[in-house]
């Protein structure tokens, strides 16, 4: 998981295989993340899929995911997805189960945190607010 993106809104076709989920995928980089021909083209992926079963209507379309065969393709694919803020795509992260887990407890206290005007981040399943890493013993037990 650790080299997997998952790219959010690009539409699905009909009974799409891997090999047109690969494509979508690479057309999205050249559209939307405005990456150039050579180096949307040097990207490679070793697999890509959508997540989950596909339903009737594809509404809303499901995930593409795709496993980049290195770290730094990887880094520099995020690093461009930061450009699509406030647009109908986004990409993320896949994280194992646990690690969503941990993320979804900590979210609330993110909101709370962002509407008080203090500057927060999320790395992974660690908190920081103002700098300072959120610890709470019965919340956040995997920092001890």
């Amino acid at each position: 998981m650790r080299d997997n993106i998952i790219i959010h809104g690009v539409p699905e076709q009909e009974k799409e295989t891997y090999q047109q989920s690969e494509e979508l995928a690479k057309s999205f980089l050249k559209d939307e993340l405005k990456m150039g021909p050579s180096e949307a083209d040097a990207i490679r992926f070793s697999i890509v899929h959508r997540l989950g079963r596909a339903k009737a209507g594809h509404q809303p379309p499901r995930p593409i995911v795709a496993k980049t065969v290195d770290l730094k393709m990887k880094s520099s694919i995020m690093a461009k997805g930061r450009e699509l803020k406030g647009s109908k795509y986004s990409i993320t992260d896949q994280f194992p189960p646990e690690i969503l887990r941990r993320r979804r407890l900590l979210s609330p206290i993110m909101t709370d945190a962002r509407k008080s005007k203090k500057k927060v981040r999320m790395s992974i399943d660690k908190l920081f607010i103002d700098g300072i890493l959120y610890k709470n013993p019965e919340m956040t037990y995997w920092l001890n």
